[in-house]
């Protein structure tokens, strides 16, 4: 588990070492994946990649391509399965495949979202799980952005965070200091 401070960021479970002094500036999200560790610079339009090794972790590279200058001002969540997906605050949702945009547009949802908090999916997923607080729903759309199902409850609008299982058909939110689930139905 990896926390991110102003000066770096921490290994909590190493005895809380610092193992990647910080580079960035201004607001970041960080996100880790396949032992890698991602910071999303808001200001700046870069994602940075710090590669795990025997010694620690490389010093950041920009993912991003050469040339492509993506505006990740309105970023407020994002998740990576191989591919980095990006939740703006107007609700757009945004695939990067090898540090390069990809044509993504969410189709077949109503209403449309209005104050969306988080997004989710993994490698193991077939589906993007994205938490609508203001409507009180998590709507679930295909990596092709065609719309799946979506689940509410008034739990949802307090909710800040989710995490899925398709496996186990769960997703599980996180509401103040409380975990709630609720059973997916949509993969029957």
């Amino acid at each position: 588990v990896y926390v991110v401070k102003e000066d770096g960021i921490y290994e909590i479970s190493g005895g809380g070492d610092r193992v990647i002094d910080a580079d960035w500036d201004g607001d970041v999200l960080s996100y880790s994946y396949a032992g890698n560790i991602y910071i999303l610079e808001k200001g700046t339009g870069v994602i940075k990649r710090f590669t795990a090794g025997e010694l620690g972790f490389s010093d950041g590279a920009n993912w991003i391509s050469d040339g492509v200058e993506p505006d990740l001002k309105g970023t407020i969540s994002w998740t990576i399965d191989g591919s980095i997906w990006l939740l703006s605050s107007s609700g757009k949702v945004s695939l990067y495949s090898l540090g390069n945009p990809q044509a993504f547009n969410i189709s077949g949802i109503s209403p449309p979202f209005s104050s969306p908090k988080a997004i989710y999916t993994s490698e193991d997923l077939e589906s993007i799980y994205i938490l609508d607080q203001e409507n009180s729903r998590v709507v679930v759309v295909d990596k092709k952005g065609n719309f799946k199902a979506q689940y509410k409850s008034e739990v949802i609008k307090d909710t800040y965070d989710l995490a899925v299982s398709e496996k186990e058909g769960k997703i599980i939110l996180l509401n103040g200091g409380k975990l709630y689930s609720i059973e997916v139905r949509h993969l029957d």
